[in-house]
């Protein structure tokens, strides 16, 4: 209905400004009368016709963003997990004795093949820095090691 009476407000203002006759204005008016009601024009977004259910509409969107983002997360955990380093770590800390000549056999996390040996070589008490503004608090004392890793796992690291 509100079409009509819009199309009919429209032929009146063309009437008014002289673009059409009166006849014409006559014939374009029955013919207007007489035409069967237009079907409703589209309304604008699509997209926002879920929201015209009220809060059940926005359920629905939240609900579909949810799972979206959940299976997101769940597609780049199984990326990840399957990019890993299948052998098992052996999940303990190494501990050896600081003196000169020990040597304790390390594992970077999730890299169970890369191992490396790294064996004390030197230790020296109370060393200096060449950094000149940094020195050790009252009551403390540098302290430096030298140290060689070799590499004796199945993979370079």
């Amino acid at each position: 209905m509100a079409s009509l009476e819009r199309d009919l407000r429209e032929l009146d203002a063309l009437r008014n400004r002289g673009v059409i006759t009166p006849e014409e204005y006559e014939v374009r008016r029955a013919a207007l009368m007489a035409a069967p009601p237009a079907p409703p024009r589209p309304r604008g977004n699509v997209v926002l016709e879920v929201f015209k259910w009220g809060s059940v509409g926005c359920l629905v969107v939240i609900g579909v963003g949810f799972l979206v983002s959940v299976l997101l997360v769940i597609a780049i955990v199984a990326a990840i997990s399957n990019s890993e380093d299948q052998t098992a770590d052996s999940g303990a800390d190494i501990r050896v004795t600081l003196s000169e000549g020990v040597s304790g056999e390390v594992s970077p996390e999730g890299q169970g093949r890369s191992r490396q040996r790294v064996t004390i070589l030197e230790i020296a008490d109370a060393t200096e820095t060449p950094n000149v503004f940094q020195a050790p608090r009252d009551g403390f004392r540098f302290w430096g090691a030298r140290v060689r890793i070799e590499n004796i796992g199945e993979r370079q690291t």
